[in-house]
């Protein structure tokens, strides 16, 4: 419990310095001590410099407290201490792995059948097309018969 208390404790002094760190960065350097300081430039030109300062000011701020040394401290007594939780989660992973491969198996052979099927009604349609094309319709056949014989009345009326 004593480890929990200490962690919590380091959490919120991390958490209270990362503020602060925060508020001085924006209280050193204000938008209208940059519009002064650079009367000529543009307000995207301005707070594009004002970013590049803060990040700047953040960064040495950083590497006064020492923040990358504290991190890697972090990350080597999680590594000897072995409180990765990745590993734990590695057969819940290949678990969801083999669940999506099982269902995208199914789908595939459910999209398969749908394909057979569309398949199958493609070839009853064709034949059906081919059946009307070889039947004779005698009313269609003369309306046919009709509308050649009034255009070609029509062209030699025109061309005489």
């Amino acid at each position: 419990m004593g480890d929990l208390i200490t962690g919590s404790a380091r959490n919120s002094n991390l958490k209270k310095s990362f503020k602060l760190t925060i508020r001085c960065l924006y209280g050193a350097c204000s938008i209208e001590e940059f519009n002064k300081a650079f009367p000529t430039f543009g307000p995207a030109e301005r707070e594009r410099l004002r970013r590049l300062f803060l990040q700047e000011e953040f960064e040495s701020i950083c590497q006064e407290t020492q923040v990358g040394s504290a991190l890697a401290n972090l990350e080597q007594l999680v590594e000897e201490q072995n409180l990765d939780i990745l590993p734990a989660d590695k057969t819940k992973l290949q678990d969801i792995k083999g669940e999506l491969l099982r269902e995208k198996k199914e789908e595939i052979q459910f999209l398969k059948g749908q394909l057979q099927e569309v398949a199958e009604q493609n070839t009853s349609m064709k034949s059906r097309i081919e059946g009307l094309k070889t039947q004779d319709f005698p009313a269609t056949t003369n309306a046919i018969k009709k509308l050649k014989r009034c255009n070609t009345d029509v062209y030699e009326s025109l061309c005489h």
